[in-house]
């Protein structure tokens, strides 16, 4: 299996976990949370579709491609965030499925802090960010 494709691979689960957190939740608890300093799911949700199109959009940048546009995001209930959510995925993927190997260490625009450098780092993380928040919201919803 390609570099690629284990990225890929681990995109879709990540985008699956997320995907199942939010079809599962109760949107009574869609804006709840235990405590002022952490976010409710409402929150979670808006940050991590958000950040699908932001790694989106670097990677489309530094492949000279078009890239998806940035969207504000206020969502009622766990539906409309599925729905945001899908349609964050497809404009990430119609910029990912472009990306061979020989792409993944191009760099991308990020501030000197930034850990995400280059395409891989960025795909990279859009696996893992989705499964964090997957079990960020989850936590969050069986503390409040």
């Amino acid at each position: 299996m390609s570099i690629i494709e284990e990225i890929n691979n681990q995109i879709q689960l990540g985008r699956s976990s997320f995907r199942e957190t939010l079809e599962n939740l109760d949107n009574d608890k869609w804006d709840n949370s235990s405590s002022s300093d952490e976010w409710s799911p409402r929150q979670i949700a808006e940050h991590a579709i958000g950040a699908e199109r932001s790694f989106a959009i670097r990677i489309a940048d530094a492949m000279s491609g078009r890239a998806p546009e940035k969207v504000e995001l206020s969502l009622a209930s766990s539906e409309e965030a599925l729905e945001a959510f899908n349609l964050a995925v497809e404009d990430c993927d119609r910029v990912i499925r472009y990306v061979e190997e020989r792409d993944l260490h191009k760099a991308v625009d990020a501030s000197e802090s930034s850990p995400l450098k280059t395409i891989k780092d960025n795909m990279e993380r859009i696996a893992s960010h989705s499964e964090e928040h997957a079990n960020q919201i989850a936590e969050t919803v069986s503390n409040s």
